[in-house]
């Protein structure tokens, strides 16, 4: 049980949610130097072990992968939170890399740096151009 904001509830992690190649249901990571469990769950990440973390998908900004590129046995996911915090899990193996996106890519939540969106972007110039900052050709 864990319990947010003074209510109690169950969380459980669903294979049909996340799954590994070798049947886990979560991945070891490391936050700071503490090395636990990440649970990737229906509507959350919950870390276990010391901090125990549950970032709630509606929390979350954007999640970016970090040297996830070059050959690394290992990359690290950065979790932007839309209160401006950050959340970095570290020593995620490689193999993951793709079970993540695909995870990620299926909660709808925005990958990539914050701010970087295409989306964001197009409401900043529709914005502007609103407010008469921006002709319409540019």
């Amino acid at each position: 049980r864990m319990g947010v904001g003074g209510v109690n509830f169950f969380v459980s992690p669903d294979p049909n949610i996340f799954c590994t190649a070798d049947g886990f249901m979560a991945v070891t990571a490391n936050v700071k130097v503490s090395e636990g469990i990440l649970f990737p769950l229906a509507d959350a990440f919950c870390f276990v072990e010391k901090p125990s973390i549950l970032l709630p998908h509606a929390d979350i900004s954007t999640i970016e992968f970090l040297r996830a590129s070059g050959g690394s046995a290992t990359f690290d996911m950065a979790i932007h939170c839309k209160d401006e915090s950050t959340v970095e899990f570290g020593q995620i193996s490689s193999p993951h890399l793709r079970l993540l996106e695909d995870y990620i890519a299926s909660r709808g939540i925005q990958m990539g740096a914050p701010g970087s969106s295409s989306d964001e972007k197009e409401v900043e110039e529709a914005e502007k151009q609103e407010a008469g900052l921006l002709d319409e050709d540019s």
